[in-house]
């Protein structure tokens, strides 16, 4: 009999709770035009660019409505496409279909898929079809956005979704039609502060390759070209005392020599070095991915980390990964992230990630 009651109990408790929880299907609009450039990304342009290939080859299925009643096949998407001549993976807009669950002060937001749909250059609606989110969520969990210099460089589509990292208005919010933006703020305005999935930020992180090299005399202070010119010479003097090493990461393509004890005196011109910068609230970190050794002829295999942990390039007191942690030698910066940084921007770019708000570092170049 306890046992009876018990069980009639908890039944009891989570069909109340079922009754409390309110499921709503909800409707968002993106614009491509409209994404902030403080993103550092464009969700309406990289998601249909990213699943194109696998729609139009069939891999992910494409149907005519939520609903998914009638598939779309791949020639019917390139007809659709060539008879209006628009693509699918260029299109401007976006719809987003997600599930929200309201419990008490609590709301779970799960995506349900994707509509897509352009208009012609006549203005007519020209619909591509759906994608279920089911279809594509391993794709959006395992691949980061791409990311240009203001943006982060970890940031997963998946991420990006389920926290609503873009700018969007709600359209429909359960059974009711959103028309008006008044209104479809008032919504993000209610709902935004607990429209999250819990999940922690990733770290304020950007991919970041540079180049050192002899800075001209009137360029840097005396001790910046000091530390720059004694970085070099450690590559250079290792090298010249570890032949074999020279060997090893593809000197022999470089030379045609294959006798250590033949190979002439080896000169560094310049490092490339990328790294994985990460701000954090007092300081701003490094992390080596890889170290490029670029000779007067031709340049080396590029160095892992492991490579330099077990070569442990060294002078006196000095380790080639305390002076590349350090940063106090010339470089100057090719790319941050998706983004190529000219010579004449690099200092810019540099004093922008040292001080300013990492966000914004495109506008803090445009203006300074």
């Amino acid at each position: 009999m306890i046992r009876t009651c018990c069980a009639f109990f908890l039944v009891f408790i989570s069909l109340a709770g079922a009754i409390r929880a309110e499921v709503k299907p909800v409707m968002l609009f993106l614009s491509a035009k409209d994404q902030p450039d403080t993103l550092g990304y464009n969700l309406v342009r990289e998601l249909p660019a990213l699943l194109y290939g696998a729609v139009s080859e069939g891999r992910i299925p494409l149907w005519d409505s939520p609903e998914k009643q009638i598939r779309i096949l791949p020639s019917s998407l390139k007809s659709i496409e060539e008879s209006n001549n628009l693509s699918f993976s260029a299109t401007p807009r976006l719809f987003i279909y997600e599930k929200w669950t309201l419990e008490k002060k609590k709301l779970r937001c799960e995506p349900t898929g994707f509509y897509f749909s352009d208009r012609s250059p006549a203005g007519a609606e020209v619909a591509f079809g759906f994608v279920d989110y089911s279809d594509v969520e391993l794709i959006l969990t395992s691949t980061a956005i791409t990311a240009n210099a203001n943006g982060r460089c970890f940031a997963t589509f998946k991420y990006i979704l389920l926290n609503h990292l873009y700018f969007y208005n709600v359209v429909q919010f359960g059974d009711r039609k959103i028309s008006s933006l008044d209104e479809s703020q008032k919504i993000k305005r209610q709902y935004s502060p607990i429209l999250t999935d819990g999940q922690n930020p990733p770290p304020e992180s950007k991919k970041i390759s540079y180049r050192v090299e002899k800075p001209a005399a009137d360029e840097v202070s005396l001790a910046t070209g000091s530390v720059t010119y004694e970085l070099l010479k450690m590559i250079e003097d290792y090298l010249n005392g570890n032949k074999e090493v020279y060997l090893n990461f593809g000197g022999d393509k470089i030379s045609g020599i294959k006798d250590p004890g033949t190979i002439p005196s080896i000169s560094v011109k310049a490092l490339e070095v990328e790294e994985i910068w990460t701000r954090t609230d007092t300081a701003m970190d490094s992390q080596l991915l890889a170290f490029t050794v670029h000779l007067d002829n031709g340049a080396l295999q590029p160095m892992t980390p492991e490579d330099l942990f077990k070569l442990d390039i060294r002078s006196g007191e000095n380790n080639l990964n305390g002076l590349l942690k350090e940063k106090e030698f010339y470089f100057r910066i090719l790319s941050i992230n998706a983004d190529l940084v000219t010579k004449e921007e690099s200092p810019k770019y540099l004093k922008a990630l040292r001080k300013y708000a990492w966000n914004q570092v495109k506008e803090f170049v445009k203006y300074d």
